[in-house]
């Protein structure tokens, strides 16, 4: 039962709009390249469309937001990345709505062009035992299967580190 919607990210009249029949929301937006002379950053992008999102939201107990975040302990992303997601994180964290947000590392599988490949490359090099082990790629469709089982079984568990991926 997922609908799908098309909306300008920062109008949060179109989002007041979506609300009224619905009561989840999943944010899967983010970038990971800026481009701040077309007015692209990590900021705008990802903490202020977290913000407008929720904006219809606020004060009102009956909502569910799922935000898909990222490894906030991996290095190799970018830390304006990272600091752009914790960001969002905290905002959403003190809102009376309920939110969960899901950490995956990197991301790979169909639709996502030599993803594959790459986590592949990194899966084999990398012991299960070691520490590393916790910011391995992990596939698009076990993030899907998280988020599927977070609005199904409206877990109370809030924060889902890559190790809670299923």
């Amino acid at each position: 039962d997922v609908n799908w919607v098309t909306a300008d990210v920062y109008q949060i009249d179109e989002w007041k709009d979506l609300l009224e029949d619905h009561s989840i929301v999943i944010n899967l937006i983010g970038i990971v390249q800026e481009n701040p002379e077309k007015g692209v950053t990590f900021k705008k992008v990802i903490t202020g469309a977290a913000k407008t999102i929720a904006s219809p939201m606020n004060g009102e107990s009956g909502y569910h937001y799922i935000y898909v975040s990222t490894n906030l302990h991996n290095s190799s992303t970018h830390e304006q990345y990272r600091r752009a997601k914790k960001e969002a994180e905290d905002y959403l964290l003190s809102q009376v709505f309920k939110t969960s947000i899901v950490r995956p590392s990197m991301m790979y599988g169909r639709g996502k062009d030599g993803t594959t490949e790459r986590a592949q490359a990194i899966l084999a090099k990398i012991n299960p035992n070691s520490p590393s082990w916790c910011n391995r790629p992990i596939a698009v469709e076990n993030v899907a299967r998280t988020i599927g089982t977070i609005v199904a079984d409206n877990t109370k568990q809030m924060i889902f580190e890559n190790g809670d991926i299923l």
